[in-house]
C-alpha cells in the first residue's frame, strides 16, 4: 500500500511539473531544446487527438535542430511516430513511421542504451511489430525500474491481451489502476480492462468498468468529441447471469 501511494505521488508530481514547464517555455516563446522538448512532451501527454501526436514530433524535431544528441527528444520522435502507428492515424504509412522510429532510437540507444526512456520507447516498438512476448520482457525491465509508472502496467496488459493471457491481462490492467486510480489517461487501462473482462465472460463487471472509463473521460477530449457508450450495452441489466450472450439482440447493433 506504502509503495502504490508513493507511485501515485510521484506520478501526478511528474504530470504537473511537465504542464507548467511546458506552459512557462510556451509564455516565454523560447527556442532551446530543453524548453522545446517540455512542450513537446505536454502535447504527447494528451495524443488521443491526433494533431497533437504530429505537433509533438515537430516540437522534439525542433528541439533535435538545437541539440541533436538529445536523448529525450530522439525518443521522443520515435515514441510519437509509434504511437501515431498504433492509434491508428497514419494507416498507410504504417511501415515507414516504425523504419522511422527504428531509426531514431536506434540513435538514441547508442547515446544511452540504459536511458529509460529508450527502454520504453523499445518496448512500445516491439507491440507496433507485434512482437507481443518479447515486448512484454522489454516492458518489466522498465517496471523494475520504474514500479510506480502505470504505462507500463498497462502495456503489458495489452500484450497479454494480444498473446491471448486474458486473466493475467486484466490483472496487469488492474495493477495500473491501483497505482494511478485518479490520472488522466486513467480510461486507457480501464478501457483494456473492460475489454479482458468481456472476454473472460465476465460481462456485468465489464460494464461497469466501462462506465467508468466513461467517467474518466468526461472533460477531455474524447469526451466532447462525443465519446458514447455503445449501443450494445443499453437494455443490459446487473442482475446475476446478464452476460453479452443473453443481452437482447437488438441491442448488440
Amino acid at each position: 500500500m506504502q509503495d502504490e501511494i508513493v507511485a501515485r505521488l510521484s506520478r501526478s508530481v511528474g504530470i504537473e511539473m511537465v504542464r507548467t514547464e511546458a506552459a512557462r517555455g510556451s509564455a516565454s516563446n523560447s527556442g532551446d531544446a530543453i524548453d522545446l522538448v517540455m512542450r513537446a512532451r505536454a502535447q504527447s501527454n494528451d495524443i488521443k487527438r491526433r494533431e497533437n501526436a504530429a505537433h509533438a514530433v515537430e516540437l522534439f524535431r525542433q528541439a533535435l535542430e538545437f541539440e541533436p544528441d538529445n536523448i529525450d527528444a530522439l525518443v521522443g520522435v520515435a515514441t510519437m511516430c509509434t504511437y501515431q502507428v498504433l492509434n491508428l492515424y497514419r494507416i498507410d504509412e504504417r511501415d515507414a513511421l516504425l523504419d522511422k522510429a527504428e531509426i531514431f532510437l536506434s540513435l538514441a540507444a547508442a547515446l544511452a542504451s540504459d536511458h529509460t526512456g529508450v527502454l520504453k520507447a523499445r518496448a512500445l516498438l516491439l507491440r507496433a511489430r507485434g512482437r507481443f512476448a518479447d515486448a512484454v520482457a522489454a516492458t518489466a525491465t522498465v517496471i523494475d525500474r520504474n514500479p510506480g509508472e502505470p504505462f507500463s502496467y498497462k502495456e503489458i496488459g495489452l500484450n497479454k491481451l494480444y498473446l491471448g493471457e486474458t486473466q493475467e491481462a486484466a490483472m496487469w490492467f488492474r495493477r495500473a489502476d491501483a497505482i494511478a486510480p485518479r490520472d488522466p489517461d486513467r480510461w486507457m487501462w480501464l478501457q483494456g480492462l473492460g475489454r479482458a473482462l468481456m472476454q473472460l465472460g465476465q460481462d456485468v463487471e465489464a460494464l461497469d468498468v466501462c462506465l467508468r472509463r466513461w467517467t474518466a473521460t468526461r472533460g477531455t477530449s474524447a469526451a466532447r468529441r462525443g465519446w458514447r457508450r455503445p449501443r450494445h450495452w443499453r437494455g443490459m441489466s446487473s442482475a446475476p447471469g446478464c452476460t453479452w450472450r443473453n443481452t437482447p439482440r437488438s441491442n448488440r447493433k
